[in-house]
């Protein structure tokens, strides 16, 4: 396929074979008005000098007047075919040059995938589009700025001389070959890094370690060192490095970076953690290369031998260490990089001032963005006060899944602490409690890994807080009783002084006695079931409530409790319908407390539907063998602000009752393996209630035995 002479359409196309690339290079560089820029890789050179054609289309090109600059990589390789062009055009010279393009002021663009030495191009794009020729020429002009004349660096290639070169290396493959580069390098190589990079480093360069060693005086010229941070984790591979004859090195503490270092080259991780690492900061520089030997050599001077290290994991020796920590700002800076990388955080703060301070500079934001990253589990303790209570408030609804505990105000101290992962822990002194600036406040801090120092603070901690929780738990517990026994002796109360009063009233007036006779009993039965209510909340609370057990039809007791209630609502202008289903259902559960509940619920509804209608149904659900009991209203409905609490105790909207209805209901109908809950009505009129409890017998028996063992 042959480019025509001009396009009059933007194009882009590949051309395929030797004659075809040949005659669309041709085209490109006749079409060509002023200039044409090239960008290749070291076997560039070759190709155009070391085949005849292209050397004759560049030099009649530009014996015409025209301009070409030519940007490649310079190497001793080729540097022949360098010297030939450069007699012919401009070069200069870039390390790494990859990419095979060319762009002219036509414009146009054309570019090879494979450039193979002192061969032709068998593959060819070319391209007319006016916004690929401008992206091309700027990204030409970018690299072309960053090149150095020919000259000059044929001149460091003959006399022996490195440039000083900084870039940034990316992906697996590029930084695996640059250290096996340095390996390979004469005199000392050292490297810093975590533990868990040398597990690669060791699958990649074993040979040439074992090369390095089967020489000795090789190996005594470029002898290698290795700082790292050695846990229990690491002791089989520290125990496989052993045999390779490195020197290695445990320190506690490791410099935020991974590095190595051989006389005249360096290479620093961008990135840390157990993955590959896929950037690499590289320099030839020799300040950086001089800087970052010195900091080895410090940290080596304070490290020991990973032989000892691994010696005393091995026999669970846990060597301890605390580093002081004068300097508020760093101190501070370290615990934020400690629950930045945590599974768990413990903190306490020593005054209630100390946690105030934290809420002032917006600390509890920060914790908010790192807990939605890490997933890390926070519990913090603090010490009694009126201000914290409010403020520890508001950073709970900015920081939800942290769990916060108001411990007594005697338990104060001068220290906070925070715990992470119960193995590392920091103890902060507080300076001046009464400073508003939180660094001018806080005094020196101690840092230490060690994990039993830790467990220690942690169990301390843990120890607080459930003290703390039992002490909430009395307290709820106490306010509870209280309550109960305000509302049951009030309700109490009133039957009994009913009872007293109808029995006055019987024997003073014989002929209103029957009258008097049932309005009495009416008040025995509603003691009776006060007294009921109190008993079995009683036994719910202790865990003691037994079921008396038989089995029953459902549809029976529901009739019986509904007649029973039509009898108390004759003044209402209120009907109750039953829906029963047809099919049997027969349970083995408390009848008596089954009924109970039915009474409860349909009373509630009786209590608060002054007209229209209750509507109770049953129905079987023969695939779950669960029988579901619904009563429905025409009521105001239930208080939203009650709903989301309403089975609790001493829930209650009406001016009378004890709030255990709907309470001892849930727990006698869970008693029996079932569910119960309410909701309001669609359309806002009224609420409906549901229970359900197994019909079938062998599962009503076996939920009823697990829940009354």
């Amino acid at each position: 396929m042959t480019l025509p002479v001009s396009e009059t359409r933007e194009t882009i196309r590949v051309l395929e074979g030797v004659d075809e690339v040949a005659r669309g290079t041709l085209r490109f560089i006749r079409n060509a008005r002023e200039k044409i820029d090239v960008c290749s890789d070291s076997n560039g050179p070759s190709v155009v000098m070391g085949v005849e054609a292209s050397k004759r289309l560049i030099v009649d090109w530009k014996d015409s007047g025209k301009k070409v600059r030519f940007l490649t990589e310079i190497t001793r390789e080729n540097e022949k075919f360098v010297k030939d062009l450069a007699k012919v055009i401009e070069v200069r010279h870039l390390d790494g040059v990859t990419g095979n393009f060319a762009v002219s002021d036509a414009p146009e663009y054309i570019a090879t995938a494979v450039l193979r030495e002192a061969q032709p191009a068998t593959r060819l794009i070319y391209s007319n589009a006016r916004a690929i020729a401008e992206q091309q020429t700027y990204l030409f002009e970018a690299l072309w700025k960053k090149g150095i004349p020919a000259e000059q660096r044929i001149m460091q290639l003959d006399e022996g001389v490195q440039p000083i070169q900084t870039r940034v290396l990316e992906g697996d493959t590029a930084i695996r070959e640059f250290m096996q580069k340095m390996l390979a390098s004469p005199g000392e190589l050292i490297a810093c890094t975590e533990a868990s990079a040398l597990e690669p480093v060791y699958d990649l360069l074993l040979k040439r370690f074992e090369d390095m060693l089967a020489n000795k005086r090789v190996a005594e010229d470029r002898p290698a060192k290795w700082l790292t941070s050695i846990g229990p984790e690491d002791v089989p591979m520290m125990q496989k490095w052993a045999g390779l004859g490195i020197e290695i090195r445990h320190i506690s503490k490791l410099p935020p970076l991974n590095f190595g270092c051989t006389e005249s080259e360096m290479l620093v991780s961008l990135e840390r953690g157990e993955r590959a690492v896929q950037r690499a900061f590289v320099s030839n520089d020799p300040s950086s290369v001089r800087h970052f030997r010195s900091v080895f050599d410090e940290l080596w001077r304070n490290g020991i031998e990973a032989t000892k290290r691994v010696d005393e994991l091995v026999r669970g020796v846990e060597r301890t260490s605390v580093e002081v920590i004068e300097n508020p700002q760093e101190s501070l800076r370290r615990a934020w990089d400690l629950i930045g990388s945590s599974r768990e955080v413990l903190v306490m703060f020593s005054t209630p001032r100390a946690f105030l301070r934290q809420v002032k500079v917006e600390a509890f934001q920060r914790l908010k963005n790192v807990v939605q990253s890490t997933q890390a589990r926070v519990k913090i303790l603090i010490p009694q006060d009126d201000q914290v209570v409010a403020a520890m408030e508001e950073v709970r609804k900015m920081v939800p899944t942290v769990d916060f505990r108001v411990m007594n105000e005697s338990l104060k101290t001068r220290i906070s602490l925070v715990i992470v992962d119960r193995r590392k822990s920091m103890v902060f002194e507080t300076n001046d409690d009464a400073k508003e600036d939180l660094y001018e406040a806080v005094g020196l801090a101690n840092y230490t890994e060690s994990k039993s120092i830790a467990a220690s603070y942690a169990t301390i901690f843990e120890s607080i807080w459930r003290q703390t929780e039992l002490y909430e738990q009395l307290k709820v517990h106490d306010t509870l009783q209280k309550d109960f026994i305000n509302i049951a002796a009030h309700e109490l109360r009133t039957p009994v002084q009913a009872i007293i009063n109808y029995a006055e009233l019987a024997i003073a007036d014989r002929g209103q006695r029957e009258k008097y006779y049932d309005r009495l009993l009416n008040s025995v039965k509603r003691l009776q079931k006060l007294t009921e209510e109190i008993l079995d909340a009683a036994r719910i609370e202790s865990g003691n409530l037994r079921l008396n057990n038989e089995v029953f039809s459902l549809t029976q007791v529901v009739a019986e409790v509904l007649a029973d209630e039509k009898s108390g609502i004759r003044n209402k202008n209120l009907a109750i319908v039953f829906i029963p289903d047809k099919r049997k259902m027969e349970p083995y559960g408390d009848r008596a407390r089954i009924a109970r509940v039915i009474h409860n619920i349909v009373g509630n509804a009786a209590k608060f539907t002054e007209e229209g209608r209750i509507t109770v149904t049953t129905r079987l659900d023969e695939k779950s063998e669960e029988a579901m009991v619904s009563v429905a209203d025409t009521g105001p409905g239930i208080d939203l602000g009650i709903l989301p609490k309403l089975f609790t105790r001493f829930v209650a909207k009406s001016e009378s009752g004890t709030g255990l209805g709907l309470y001892l209901s849930k727990s006698i109908v869970e008693a029996h393996g079932g569910k119960i809950w309410a909701e309001n009505n669609s359309g806002g009129k009224g609420a409906t209630f549901y229970f359900t409890i197994p019909v079938s017998q062998k599962r009503s028996r076996q939920l009823v035995s697990t829940q009354t063992e």
